[in-house]
């Protein structure tokens, strides 16, 4: 090492300390030089991120996004020399000579090219190049500046009014044909909490819903429009293309500022209806939860807040899960390995059933104990073979294969003797029994049943109103391992009536298990010997569980015009069944024409609602259903003849496709190509024009009908007979 290369490297190292503010080293200490010459300057280490503000608070919080360290700006000070503008800039100078200029690196890098404009602005400023910007353009021509640019940034940083933002590339310097109206950070970061919060209102916003609040952004930004101001809609096609440059930016963004806690999902979209999303609040679970409390203290279930051993008998679950002979489009915990050949959706082979619809009532304790099965079946009559399938399963059918009140409160009796007989579980204590009230015909709400509640000492705990998939056990583990292993069965088997009841026997025996019935249990926050765990439900599981209107009092925005460029989601409303009466000011129903106070005329009658109100039954019907169309007066055109050679022949074929089928079947081989091009060519061979037949065609007479019978004595005689 010279010395003056040994000056140059003191210079710059007591520059570094200084920066760093570090205790000032010895003359000796910088004397001595390092025994390896320094590497050439990397970027630094990033600094921690900037814990951005929380999109919302309370228990139904999601995942914050946590912004990624690496994309804080590479660099957030200054060069003070030359020196170290060479040395700090030497990767970008190596990588851009690899590059060349007419590639996609300057769109790329753009965020570093700012940067590096930074630094030679602050270098003409400390008197560098003698503070003319042609001598800098001419001695980094290696960089590429350009000297109108630096002109352009000087002036930018002369009106920056946030000193915080200087180091984010401005909308203004944004490389590409689309640069200006680009979002700014703030924006950004709106954005980010906007979409947040759609989605945990139960409102994602699709990309066409993002694109337009960016093009509302896009016209503020390009002071077009106010942000208070409608919105030109009609010209946002003529901007599309701009506006999918800012959307790919901006995700480009998100990917790269919250890399793990913030997704952008275009599938796997569930639906949601909006009156479950309102009703499944917090607080509706909590009040539950309450009551629960308060019904283990009066059953002498919980002792000093933890549930008692005994408890594990004495608190038990029930809900019905349905089996359909039918696929509903999808097979659930399948998954395939996809070429690109047959497009973006993967579809599988599925027999068909016969069996209709089965229905199971599963009891649960919370010991993990399982009552005897109850089972439903599509039909109208009993069958004995169902005991040889299924002995210990209570087997009744119905008309849909589904629930009816009356079987419920059998099955319910029945369940209570097998606590009672087998389980030894006294009389004198109270059942507490976990349930839902039926769905929509509340069917769990029986006077019957409410009289054997009270005649067997059954106390029923029903769930608020689309709250299982929160509160009841029996919809978390197990149901999920029965659809599971359900859909596994059926996909290679055609059931029938009864191979259909002996799947769902292997699948009751396996889901409802001890196993997935405690972790049922345990996922719903009761454990036998523990207090209630809440935070089983309003922990990681409140996430999905809960989409609730997010308040605007929650979310805290950055930028000033995100709050009129962001339109906030609206809650859920009933459609409106009452109106405003014109005269006497008292609301009505929609469905009656004249005011239910008054009397006066409805202003805001509605036939459709009467209608709907009405029902079916009182609105006339009949068993006879009319025809669409007389299809022997439209037919009669055809001549007999003709019309006999029709039907001979697609009966003909007809019968040979039935005939091919039929020898596939028991061969089971699929068609092949020859049968089907056979059949094709059969399908094909219909003239369009079918003349009659040269011979005599036989015709089938009625001699019953005295038209067929005058022409049968006809065609026996000769005419002049």
């Amino acid at each position: 090492m010279t010395d003056t290369q040994r000056e140059e490297w003191k210079s710059s190292y007591l520059t570094f300390c200084a920066e760093k503010s570090v205790a000032k080293p010895s003359a000796a200490t910088a004397e001595a030089p390092p025994s390896v010459e320094p590497l050439t300057a990397t970027p630094p280490k990033a600094q921690p991120a900037v814990e951005l503000p929380s999109p919302q608070t309370g228990e139904k919080r999601a995942l914050q996004p946590a912004q990624k360290p690496e994309a804080r700006p590479r660099f957030e000070d200054r060069t003070p020399t030359l020196h170290a503008f060479e040395k700090r800039w030497a990767f970008l100078k190596k990588e851009l000579k690899k590059a060349g200029p007419n590639s996609g690196f300057f769109l790329q890098r753009a965020a570093d090219f700012y940067l590096l404009y930074l630094d030679v602005v602050h270098l003409l400023e400390q008197g560098e190049w003698d503070g003319k910007v042609t001598k800098a353009a001419n001695a980094l021509q290696a960089f590429h500046v350009n000297k109108v640019k630096i002109g352009r940034v000087r002036k930018h940083l002369a009106e920056a009014k946030q000193a915080g933002e200087q180091n984010v590339v401005p909308r203004c310097f944004a490389a590409g044909r689309y640069g200006t109206g680009m979002l700014t950070v703030s924006q950004k970061q709106d954005l980010v909490t906007h979409v947040t919060r759609c989605a945990q209102s139960n409102k994602p916003l699709s990309v066409a819903d993002i694109k337009k609040s960016m093009f509302r952004y896009w016209l503020c930004n390009c002071n077009l429009v106010e942000p208070n101001m409608p919105v030109p809609w009609g010209d946002y096609d003529a901007h599309e293309r701009s506006m999918d440059y800012i959307y790919r930016h901006w995700r480009e963004w998100v990917d790269d500022t919250y890399p793990d806690d913030f997704q952008i999902r275009r599938r796997c979209l569930n639906a949601r209806p909006a009156e479950q999303a309102a009703m499944l609040t917090p607080q509706a679970c909590h009040q539950f939860l309450d009551l629960l409390e308060e019904t283990l203290d009066e059953c002498g279930w919980r002792q000093n807040g933890a549930l008692t051993d005994e408890a594990g008998v004495a608190i038990w679950n029930t809900d019905e899960k349905g089996f359909e002979a039918r696929d509903s489009g999808k097979l659930k915990g399948q998954k395939v390995l996809v070429p690109k050949c047959i497009g973006t959706s993967a579809s599988a082979s599925v027999q068909e059933g016969s069996f209709g619809h089965i229905t199971i009532l599963p009891y649960m304790s919370l010991r993990g104990d399982i009552s005897p099965p109850s089972v439903v079946v599509q039909g109208t009559t009993f069958s004995e073979a169902w005991a040889k399938i299924w002995p210990e399963a209570a087997v009744r059918a119905t008309a849909r294969g589904s629930m009816t009140a009356e079987l419920f409160v059998e099955f319910t009796l029945r369940w209570e003797r097998y606590v009672r007989q087998d389980l030894k579980v006294s009389r004198d204590k109270e059942l507490i029994l976990l349930l839902d009230s039926g769905g929509g015909s509340l069917l769990h709400l029986s006077p019957d049943f409410t009289l054997a509640c009270f005649s067997k000492k059954i106390r029923p705990l029903f769930f608020p109103p689309y709250s299982t998939s929160a509160l009841c056990p029996a919809d978390q583990a197990p149901n999920a391992q029965a659809e599971l292993l359900w859909d596994k069965k059926r996909r290679d088997s055609n059931l029938s009536h009864l191979a259909a009841l002996d799947v769902v026997h292997e699948v009751f025996d396996h889901a409802y298990c001890s196993k997935y019935i405690r972790s049922g249990f345990k996922t719903c926050g009761l454990i036998t010997g523990q207090p209630l765990a809440r935070e089983q439900i309003f922990g990681e599981r409140g996430v999905s569980l809960f989409r609730t209107i997010v308040s605007a009092k929650e979310v805290v925005l950055q930028a000033p015009e995100s709050e009129a460029v962001l339109q906030a989601p609206k809650g859920y409303q009933r459609a409106e069944a009452k109106v405003k009466c014109e005269a006497c000011g008292k609301r009505t129903p929609s469905s009656l024409p004249k005011c239910g106070y008054c009397g006066g005329d409805n202003a805001g009658y509605n036939a459709v609602q009467d209608c709907v109100s009405q029902g079916l039954k009182h609105q006339g019907y009949t068993k006879k259903v009319p025809a669409v169309v007389d299809t022997a007066a439209e037919l009669s055109c055809i001549e007999p003849a003709a019309k006999a050679n029709l039907v001979r022949w697609s009966g003909d074929l007809l019968a040979e496709m039935r005939k091919r089928k039929n020898s596939e079947e028991a061969q089971g081989q699929p068609a092949t190509k020859k049968v089907a091009a056979e059949c094709a060519s059969s399908a094909s061979a219909l003239p369009k024009d079918v003349p009659a037949s040269d011979g005599p065609v036989q015709v089938e007479l009625d001699l019953e009908d005295p038209a067929d019978a005058e022409k049968f004595l006809l065609s026996k005689f000769k005419p002049e007979k």
